[in-house]
């Protein structure tokens, strides 16, 4: 019988927390998995974990949001106080260097979005705001304040550049921005009814589906596909449409992988596909009965590493490693 097959990592296999926020791999092939209690990076064989004990090169927390590889091959972590960048020379990690405001305000920020403009200088996205490193002068810029938005452009959770200049920004608890960098101007994005509701401005994620729209994973209600051009949101079919009857229905990580395949973690439904032409989510069966199918609960994330490996992040039971294109042989006796 052919069937996936998913493997558990948990505390068995060196996790130091089952609460996972991010995972990435880096340029040299490890994969960095952020919990709330560590950052574990995995060679294919063994665990090693990173804390904050307050000693010169440590992480500046424990709890890690967030993690981001530039085009420069760094390794950066978002921590809820401040980020930090990994150095590959001496095992450790370089915190923010606190040359300025920004900087300072940075270093006691919860990081929790990154990007990168065509210039190659990173973003990141905090609850006190946006802020900026000037890859030239090594200093940090506070956005939100050039932008004129000190208060409204905060508590962010996802950072798309669409082109050279223009970039979306999504906000737990406040507006959908429209950051226009070349004309400095941020325009608050209004949704069309019934996604014009307040709880619609709590977005937990966001990922380009084509060259016009875009989809967007809400905190309590579902997801959403948004046309560039109208600006309006057209609700999806399945279990992740607005239902006034599903509380919480959560959308926590939209990823497209190297088949164009679109993978979609939930709190209620886990795992679940989108299917582009028909607009509707479905949502992956798996089987309790079943020790290698995915049972996992609730999803906070899900990467796609360079050998197609899918490794789903969740919220409460670690991480299932998953290879979607890859079926195994089950001989029953």
């Amino acid at each position: 019988q052919s069937v996936d097959i998913f493997t558990h990592f948990s505390y068995k296999r060196g996790l130091t927390d089952l609460r996972i926020e991010d995972i990435v791999q880096d340029k040299p092939g490890y994969m960095w998995f952020a919990t709330q209690n560590g950052l574990n990076r995995y060679d294919g064989y063994k665990m090693q974990a990173y804390f904050a004990d307050g000693s010169p090169g440590s992480l500046p927390h424990s709890f890690v949001n967030k993690l981001y590889t530039t085009q420069r091959g760094e390794l950066v972590a978002g921590t809820r106080k401040g980020l930090a960048f990994y150095n590959y020379q001496t095992n450790l990690f370089d915190s923010v260097q606190i040359n300025g405001t920004a900087a300072a305000t940075l270093s006691r920020a919860s990081v929790t979005a990154f990007a990168e403009d065509s210039s190659g200088n990173l973003l990141a996205g905090t609850y006190n705001g946006l802020f900026r490193l000037d890859r030239a002068s090594g200093q940090w810029q506070n956005l939100s304040q050039w932008f004129g938005e000190d208060e409204k452009l905060s508590n962010i959770r996802g950072i798309l550049f669409i082109n050279a200049d223009t970039a979306f920004v999504v906000t737990q608890d406040q507006p959908f921005f429209l950051l226009d960098f070349k004309n400095r101007k941020a325009k608050i994005i209004t949704f069309n009814k019934p996604f014009d509701k307040p709880a619609y401005h709590y977005i937990r994620c966001i990922t380009r589906l084509n060259r016009h729209e875009l989809l967007l994973g809400f905190f309590a209600l579902g997801m959403g596909r948004y046309d560039i051009a109208k600006g309006t949101i057209m609700p999806v079919k399945g279990p992740l449409k607005p239902d006034k009857s599903t509380f919480y229905n959560a959308v926590y990580a939209i990823t497209r992988d190297s088949e164009n395949k679109i993978w979609v973690g939930s709190h209620y439904f886990g795992l679940a596909a989108y299917h582009e032409t028909r607009n509707e989510v479905t949502v992956y069966d798996s089987d309790p009965t079943n020790p290698l199918s995915y049972n996992g609960g609730s999803i906070g994330t899900i990467f796609e590493d360079r050998q197609q490996n899918l490794w789903i992040g969740t919220l409460t039971n670690g991480i299932y490693l998953f290879k979607p294109y890859k079926k195994q042989v089950i001989f029953h006796p």
